[in-house]
């Protein structure tokens, strides 16, 4: 069995797509401080095993690093996802600037936010600015949002409390919207009642806070819902 230990591991080659370029950029800029990614996954390796990445950059194209498992989480008991951090090898040159050049011309995220109340649209777009680059587009009726939707937006922040149908019927409509265009756009719902974050989760949010959230819940939603890439095989 010792023998065994010693023989070195082949490493597992993984596709990683992301949908949009801003959505890869959040994650290697913050998961692991540009040195690597945090993939979401159900079947997480273990710590130590070498990993051959390609990742599939919208308007970049493909990408290939070496990297190893830094660390792993399963069952987190803040709900967090259940994945891996990978630490990469040192990058190829042609990589790095090709990183480099994305961070230079990234123009930032669009950012939908429907709201019944302009109040509620100015606060939460002013949190959500805060926490990334982005543009913000405001809805405050589902006919609105609908046709924001056709854009394609790299988020939705739904606000459920004053017209919860409003924000359901919104919410269905981004993931109907999401499987016609090929674009898989995470969804965050905010509502003071549970059984409507419940339904909201029913319909296909990614996230749901309790509102009011504070601020670092919010960031900590944004974050873990831009960074998780499209598909990992």
């Amino acid at each position: 069995m010792a023998a065994d230990r010693r023989q070195p591991r082949l490493p597992i080659s993984l596709e990683v797509q992301y949908r949009t370029a801003g959505a890869f950029l959040v994650s290697y800029s913050v998961n692991l401080s540009k040195g690597g990614l945090f993939l979401e996954t159900t079947t997480p390796l273990d710590p130590g095993e070498h990993v051959s990445l390609s990742f599939e950059v919208p308007g970049v194209g493909p990408l290939a690093v070496q990297g190893v498992v830094a660390w792993v989480r399963k069952d987190s008991k803040d709900g967090l996802p259940d994945g891996m951090g990978i630490q990469f090898d040192t990058l190829d040159s042609r990589y790095g600037e090709t990183i480099d050049l994305l961070v230079r011309d990234f123009v930032g995220l669009t950012v939908l936010v429907i709201a019944a109340s302009p109040d509620r649209l100015a606060l939460i777009g002013r949190y959500v600015r805060s926490i990334i680059a982005c543009e913000i587009v405001e809805a405050t009726n589902a006919s609105v949002a609908e046709v924001a939707l056709d854009q394609g937006p790299d988020l939705v922040v739904v606000d459920l409390d004053l017209n919860p149908e409003m924000g359901l019927r919104a919410i269905r409509a981004a993931k109907v919207k999401a499987e016609a265009l090929a674009h898989a756009t995470p969804v965050i719902l905010l509502a003071g009642d549970a059984r409507v974050r419940q339904a909201g989760k029913t319909s296909g949010a990614d996230e749901a806070l309790a509102t009011p959230p504070s601020y670092h819940e919010l960031q900590a939603a944004v974050i873990r819902t831009l960074s998780r890439p499209a598909a990992v095989r």
